[in-house]
């Protein structure tokens, strides 16, 4: 171990000796040095932005989602108060999982003949081997992203209604074929309380 740090330090001494002689090999390591500060920095800027696009992108998703929930909030909350008997109410609605993107992809086939004998019998197959391969588009920030081609929404958990008529156990059940209709949930999904004076 001590060997090696002697001939470390010695190549050290022979490297500041060279440098020292020879004017050209000093510019050439300060321009490399230079060379991978700057690759260093343009990494670390490269990273960040790409970092603010995802969290830019996570953001609008969840905006997104937000506004979809208190949407169909607000509309069974007017649905509901339209119903006889149901008075001042309130709605909320969970989500089970979040917005899922459809991505087009491109699916190549390369079909070839295969005959291929099995005990007595042999039949021609055919192999499909396939290649997929997303398409890709650019935005208009000039980002590549993948080709959307439909948007799941998010799937509803449940919903709580909290309502002056809810003590009317007809009120109760027209509020919940209403639900059930609207959202095409179960009724085990469906809460629905007296609201407190």
């Amino acid at each position: 171990m001590k060997e090696n740090l002697k001939i470390d330090k010695e190549m050290l001494k022979n490297l500041k000796l060279k440098i020292k002689a020879d004017k050209k090999l000093l510019v050439i390591i300060s321009i490399g040095i230079l060379g991978m500060i700057f690759l260093a920095f343009t990494d670390l800027l490269s990273a960040d932005d790409k970092g603010k696009t995802e969290m830019k992108s996570v953001g609008a998703v969840q905006t997104y989602e937000q506004n979809y929930k208190e949407q169909i909030e607000n509309d069974l909350k007017k649905l509901i108060s339209s119903i006889d008997g149901a008075g001042k109410t309130k709605v909320m609605v969970t989500l089970d999982s979040g917005t899922k993107s459809i991505y087009a992809i491109d699916e190549a086939f390369d079909e070839s003949n295969d005959i291929s004998t099995n005990g007595e019998n042999s039949d021609e197959r055919y192999k499909h081997n396939s290649k997929k391969e997303y398409i890709i588009v650019k935005n208009s920030e000039n980002d590549e992203t993948g080709m959307v081609i439909e948007v799941m929404q998010p799937q509803i958990r449940g919903v709580a209604v909290v309502c002056e008529g809810a003590n009317s156990a007809v009120v109760k059940q027209n509020i919940t074929d209403t639900i059930t209709a609207v959202l095409n949930i179960s009724s085990t999904r469906v809460s629905i309380t007296k609201m407190s004076n």
